[in-house]
């Protein structure tokens, strides 16, 4: 990636990501090309001291599905304990192998707070994508998105974390093409700051995976 900063206030950037491991290329052992890359290109640009805005183009290049995705954004920070975010995501992306198209439009929100020892982070994001079926007729598929975060400092040496993640999927296909996801996370870190030898971390995690078609 590269990044150039004209004025102080506005940042122009390029990055380009690949995979070379995907469930895709388990499902395709041996599939050439199968991770595929993405490519983001985009502008951000700070309006005031707690108001910055962004735009991106991100091109996805892959054997089993390709498209551009238009993003744009804003971040607020009215405090230094608040903060939240919003976003946009319309976008085209093509079954390679097929044809089909899947027309995909989202929107995200976020807000996070920190103060002392603890600092709590939660967003939500609706995602619709219209899939072109072989009869060349279009089926709707819906898609919430829950996620949030936390961490307590309990002392300088010990703290809290967890975080859970819930994830809904609706397709007007019927049930068998629904899907869900849950993962719950709680943990104790614990890190001496006499004898930083010593890292432990005790975690339990509850996870429940129900994937599409």
């Amino acid at each position: 990636g590269t990044r150039y900063m004209p004025n102080e206030r506005t940042t122009v950037y390029m990055n380009y990501a690949l995979e070379n491991e995907t469930a895709e290329a388990v499902l395709q052992p041996g599939a050439a090309g199968v991770g595929g890359g993405n490519l983001t290109t985009g502008v951000k640009t700070r309006l005031s001291d707690s108001t910055s805005v962004y735009l991106e183009e991100r091109y996805r290049s892959a054997s089993y599905m390709s498209g551009l995705t238009h993003s744009t954004g804003v971040n607020l920070v009215p405090t230094q304990r608040l903060s939240f975010s919003a976003s946009t995501d319309i976008g085209t992306l093509t079954d390679m192998r097929t044809g089909a198209e899947t027309k995909r439009q989202a929107a995200a929100f976020s807000a996070g707070y920190g103060q002392g020892p603890l600092q709590v982070s939660s967003g939500v994001e609706y995602r619709t994508d219209d899939v072109e079926q072989p009869d060349l007729s279009f089926a709707t598929r819906d898609t919430w998105l829950f996620r949030s975060n936390f961490k307590y400092q309990l002392s300088q040496a010990s703290r809290l974390v967890g975080k859970f993640n819930y994830s809904d999927s609706q397709s007007t296909l019927g049930q068998f093409y629904d899907g869900g996801y849950t993962e719950a996370v709680l943990g104790y870190a614990f890190r001496p700051v006499r004898n930083d030898r010593l890292n432990a971390l005790f975690k339990y995690t509850y996870f429940y995976n129900m994937p599409t078609a």
